[in-house]
């Protein structure tokens, strides 16, 4: 076991879920997706999404724990509402949809989002959007794995402080994850021989996380939106160009 996780790949995987963890715990996002790309290069794809979604889950609940005070339940009740319908769908074609299709045409919606000329006061778009943007995005963390740069811009409207906006889009992701666990385990997963692997890299992204808080506090506000809008817009050109490619 311990020959195992001293093994190159398991170090790769390890190392990475510390620093990804720390990337999501300073701008919200942009971890969970690296992770899991780099989970691409060493695990079987049969295992791949639950096991990257058991590791979000614990990063994304911490996260959620350090930023408690911070959450708005407003937006998490009607996120969560609408993302048990968006997983209920979600496990009935979780192996049968087409991303070559799906991810140029949400990168393009996401950056329309993201960039959006802002709205005013008394043109602020209703809560109700919420429940609709829970269905999508409990349906894709099913589908795809990693649902954060669709959560993202639809908090940037909000005039939110960063921490309001860390803790209630990871309190949006921990249910998405948690829905996608139980319908994973359900059909039969079994971690097996990754348990140990799975263990340390828990281990590593509550660290990650951890530190990435301590760095979040202090980072400007300012600061944080332009990080956060071009972290998306970068994402988003990734996964264009990587249909293209």
């Amino acid at each position: 076991m311990f020959t195992e996780l001293l093994s190159l790949d398991s170090v790769i995987l390890i190392v990475s879920a510390f620093f990804t963890s720390m990337i999501s715990a300073v701008l919200g996002m942009g971890g969970g997706v690296t992770l899991l790309t780099v989970m691409m290069m060493f695990l079987p794809v049969q295992i791949l999404i639950p096991i990257h979604g058991l590791i979000q889950f614990f990063s994304n609940g911490f996260r959620v724990a350090l930023n408690f005070k911070h959450l708005k339940w407003d937006l998490i009740i009607p996120i969560v509402s609408g993302g048990v319908f968006g997983a209920l769908l979600g496990s009935q074609v979780v192996f049968a949809v087409p991303t070559e299709v799906y991810r140029p045409l949400l990168a393009v919606f996401i950056l329309f989002v993201t960039w959006r000329p802002k709205q005013k006061k008394t043109q602020k778009i209703f809560k109700f959007k919420f429940y609709i943007v829970g269905f999508f995005s409990h349906f894709m963390s099913l589908v795809f794995g990693a649902t954060g740069p669709f959560l993202a811009p639809f908090f940037i409207g909000e005039e939110l402080t960063r921490h309001q906006i860390i803790a209630t889009k990871a309190a949006a992701q921990v249910t998405g994850h948690l829905f996608k666990l139980f319908v994973y385990f359900s059909m039969g997963f079994q971690l097996g021989q990754y348990m140990p692997l799975v263990v340390v890299m828990v281990f590593a992204v509550l660290v990650g996380t951890y530190v990435g808080k301590r760095a979040l506090d202090r980072v400007p506000e300012r600061l944080f939106l332009i990080l956060f809008k071009g972290l998306i817009t970068l994402l988003c050109l990734k996964m264009i160009v990587g249909v293209m490619i």
